[in-house]
């Protein structure tokens, strides 16, 4: 038992840490999903701390074991409670009330599911065998998957990331968008136009660029390590009449570099069909006094130089070689 109350106290201490940290992990999307969610693990985690403390300390003068759990129960409650009344002291906002039943619901579960696998529990209610085990069972775990089902579709689009590799980009693909920012432009999935030839079955982001407005197309968390890799090509069709400018920005894992400490690489776009391949030795000198470094790619940007008319352009994924 006293394994247990050092296993958990060591998830309290993690997610305590995460707690009072005050801000959401940046760069990392599950992460911040997670960061969303983390008082549901940090209440759950301290109610089966509270339980196995409870039976460590009073177990002489709590005969049952059904009343540690009570007592877990009743600390997880008055846990979440007094978080929500004092989250404007703690600097968390006004007073949730969704968020704090969300939160206490799903710490229960965690002293619910640990109560149907729990033996000795078992021996002193003969109840909680068979069917009413299982119950509680797969009711706790179905409602913890509710609460966390935002994790998924997250976890989902890093696969779908990991599986396109080489391609690092691919705006035209649903697992893309979870990682875009767009700035000043619209964004659509369609057939590549008349007179670009490309695979059959494949679809491509266009991209239209406001007249006079700033405009950028950021792509976060690329495939983060391209070492071994000698370069990137991808293809951009441009419906505009006149050449124009299109910048390619690729950044590495550093806080807000100036863009000087980055590299952005500008190609002239003439009307029509254009291929761009970008080596890695431009790519590495291109930060002033430092190589990009390969292995910690962070963002990638890409944006026109738009002048009086709007600019449209169609992407193709975006391929390491």
């Amino acid at each position: 038992m006293a394994r247990l109350v050092v296993l958990y106290g060591a998830g309290l201490l993690l997610l305590a840490v995460l707690m009072v940290s005050g801000r959401p992990p940046r760069s990392n999307l599950f992460l911040d999903e997670l960061y969303d969610l983390r008082h549901v693990l940090l209440f759950g985690l301290s109610g089966l701390l509270v339980l196995e403390v409870t039976a460590l300390l009073f177990r002489r003068y709590l005969r049952r074991r059904s009343v540690m759990y009570l007592v877990a129960a009743a600390a997880v409650v008055l846990l979440g409670l007094s978080h929500e009344l004092l989250s404007g002291y703690l600097g968390q906002g006004p007073t949730d009330v969704v968020r704090g039943l969300r939160d206490i619901l799903g710490a229960l579960c965690f002293i619910t599911l640990s109560a149907a696998l729990d033996r000795p529990l078992r021996r002193d209610h003969g109840t909680l065998r068979g069917r009413p085990r299982w119950i509680m069972v797969w009711t706790s775990v179905l409602v913890l998957a509710v609460l966390f089902r935002s994790l998924g579709p997250i976890a989902l689009a890093y696969a779908g990331r990991n599986g396109a590799f080489p391609v690092v980009v691919d705006l035209a693909s649903p697992w893309q968008r979870r990682f875009l920012d767009l700035h000043g432009l619209e964004l659509d999935v369609v057939d590549p136009p008349d007179g670009w030839h490309r695979p059959a079955d494949e679809q491509v982001a266009r991209v239209r660029f406001e007249a006079g407005r700033p405009a950028i197309v950021i792509v976060n968390e690329p495939y983060m390590d391209w070492f071994g890799e000698t370069g990137i090509r991808f293809a951009v069709y441009s419906a505009a009449e006149a050449p124009f400018t299109l910048t390619f920005g690729v950044h590495d894992k550093r806080s807000d570099p100036p863009p000087e400490d980055r590299y952005d690489g500008r190609f002239e776009i003439e009307p029509g069909a254009n291929e761009i391949l970008v080596g890695f030795e431009a790519l590495q000198a291109g930060p002033v006094n430092r190589e990009l470094r390969l292995q910690r790619i962070r963002r990638i940007t890409v944006s026109v130089d738009a002048g009086q008319e709007p600019v449209t352009v169609f992407l193709s994924p975006f391929r390491l070689e």
